[in-house]
């Protein structure tokens, strides 16, 4: 008898030491979704500049900016003389000249098509940050 609850016993911690190191499908379709997020966002910026279908003077225009912008960037950054939120307000002045500059160099067509992709990402943004808050009501705190 004790030879039987001596199996039950190791066959049941086996079984529940697998069960906790296999995740559930939806633990493996969330790390597929922030995988593929991953992607998007490090050829985002190109994906967008491509269906935009720029000229090559556009493509030109728009690099000579980004070089340029990088490099303002890079000084405040780099300058101590500022504070911090004396640095953010810089970078968001920066960033508000970089789309004004964006929106210079794009005709009418582009500037339509490039609103209409940017409030797509802004829905795919929120409706991932929704998932993500699902995801962490339904994983209980582990003590």
């Amino acid at each position: 008898m004790k030879k039987i609850f001596a199996i039950l016993a190791i066959t049941f911690m086996g079984q529940l030491a697998i069960a906790q190191e296999t995740p559930s499908t939806e633990t493996n379709k969330n790390k597929t979704e922030r995988r593929e997020h991953r992607k998007k966002g490090k050829h985002q910026k190109a994906e967008m500049m491509k269906q935009l279908n720029l000229s090559e003077d556009q493509k030109a225009k728009m690099k000579a900016m980004s070089a340029a912008n990088k490099e303002k960037k890079q000084a405040i950054k780099n300058d101590g003389n500022l504070t911090e939120e004396q640095k953010k307000e810089q970078m968001k002045a920066l960033k508000d000249q970089q789309k004004k500059g964006m929106e210079s160099v794009l005709n009418d067509e582009q500037k339509a098509k490039m609103k209409e992709m940017k409030t797509k990402m802004k829905a795919e943004k929120k409706h991932r940050k929704k998932m993500k808050g699902d995801r962490t009501q339904e994983v209980p705190a582990q003590s």
